[in-house]
């Protein structure tokens, strides 16, 4: 499973392109979007969205730059680039300007289920408090794909459990929110990002043998097995928006 809620601001207006298929022609619309906060510390970041079909026609008629937008998909993880969420709905927002409040209280939310990529590592904190960062696999629409791997961090009394239950390989189910993580790299000077799921719920699924990790994890994927078609619109993509 991987289902994507976000409230976003739309940072560039659409744009399209129309692809070629067996019979028939698929418009497709992409933009940049901007999804806030979760927290007054933690800093926003981009995604690059994308829909097929009449949901594209709305959205390339209707969706203009700085406007905001309730968006549900898929999210995907490329090898480069920010997020991308493939949109199966889309629906109008009221406007949150730029009250930090209204922005930080933004829907944003994934429910994902996948394979651990290696055992927690867990910190612990002079405040008591503790956090299990970990690696999690989901898979894709076509096994032909290579999966898209996950950063997660589950805080709190979630983190002991995975520290005692979780290990490389375990099938696991989570819901959270998605925050980005920006650094300065001490080599190129550049400012960098990256996704990370943080973790407010935590399921153990699957057998026993998957909860001691017995299960087998989806290679990274390479290069070559990441690379996906734009050429077929995804199935059930169709969404309803206004």
């Amino acid at each position: 499973m991987n289902n994507a809620v976000f409230q976003v601001r739309v940072i560039e207006a659409p744009t399209s392109y129309v692809t070629q298929n067996p019979g028939s022609t698929t418009t497709v619309a992409s933009f940049r979007a901007y999804v806030p906060p979760t927290g007054e510390r933690d800093r926003g970041g981009e995604i690059a969205c994308t829909a097929y079909g009449k949901l594209a026609d709305t959205l390339l008629q209707q969706v203009s730059s700085d406007c905001w937008l309730m968006l549900q998909g898929r999210l995907g993880l490329p090898d480069s680039g920010p997020p991308e969420l493939t949109i199966g709905k889309a629906w109008p927002s009221p406007d949150l300007g730029d009250d930090p409040t209204a922005v930080s209280e933004a829907l944003n939310s994934l429910s994902l289920v996948g394979r651990a990529g290696r055992d927690p590592e867990v910190q612990f904190f002079e405040s008591g408090g503790s956090v299990a960062n970990l690696t999690m696999a989901v898979n894709r629409l076509s096994r032909d794909d290579a999966p898209d791997w996950f950063k997660l961090a589950i805080w709190g009394k979630q983190a002991s459990v995975a520290a005692d239950y979780v290990r490389k390989g375990s099938l696991l189910g989570v819901v959270g929110s998605l925050k980005f993580d920006s650094w300065t790299d001490k080599a190129s000077g550049e400012e960098r990002c990256r996704p990370v799921v943080v973790v407010s719920r935590l399921d153990l699924l699957g057998s026993r043998r998957d909860q001691e990790g017995g299960g087998q994890v989806p290679p990274a994927r390479s290069g070559q097995a990441s690379q996906r078609s734009s050429a077929a619109a995804p199935a059930g993509n169709s969404g309803g928006m206004w």
